[in-house]
């Protein structure tokens, strides 16, 4: 497993500037935990969740409860 990655490209752009997403950024990636299994995780109220939310070309981190109904993984 490695990832894959133009390093200049993120180091020049991203890093410690703006949150970026890296979709299939790690080869051969096997997600350990279920979609199921997260949806219990994210619905209790307990479970301290981080998200970064942009509006109007500036992003905020937010902490607080995600809030979700049954199935919203599915």
């Amino acid at each position: 497993m490695h990832l894959i990655i133009n390093w200049e490209n993120f180091l020049h752009h991203h890093w410690q500037k703006r949150p970026v997403l890296l979709k299939q950024a790690i080869s051969d990636f096997v997600n350990p935990i279920s979609p199921e299994e997260l949806e219990k995780l994210v619905i209790q109220k307990s479970l301290e969740s981080q998200l970064i939310q942009r509006s109007h070309g500036k992003c905020e981190l937010v902490y607080k409860p995600l809030r979700c109904t049954v199935g919203c993984f599915s």
